[in-house]
């Protein structure tokens, strides 16, 4: 199916349906295209756990300031 065909199959698909569902239809759209425009781009995935073990976090860290003692 061409573009031409495609985007006259959607509207005719649209025509009728609650707004709602034509709205959640147009903001998928949208985010398909959105998508598409980054895989243009090429950008690298994120990689979870990549600075896994570079930051560390004292045992205190959840205990109270002594500089704030007075506001407490």
């Amino acid at each position: 199916m061409d573009t031409i065909a495609a985007i006259d199959r959607f509207i005719i698909e649209a025509q009728g349906l609650p707004e709602s569902i034509v709205k959640e239809a147009l903001d998928y759209l949208l985010f398909l295209k959105s998508r598409n425009n980054a895989a243009e781009y090429d950008l690298p995935r994120r990689k979870a756990g990549l600075y896994k073990g570079t930051i560390n976090v004292s045992d205190d860290f959840d205990e109270p300031l002594e500089d704030l003692a007075e506001y407490m």
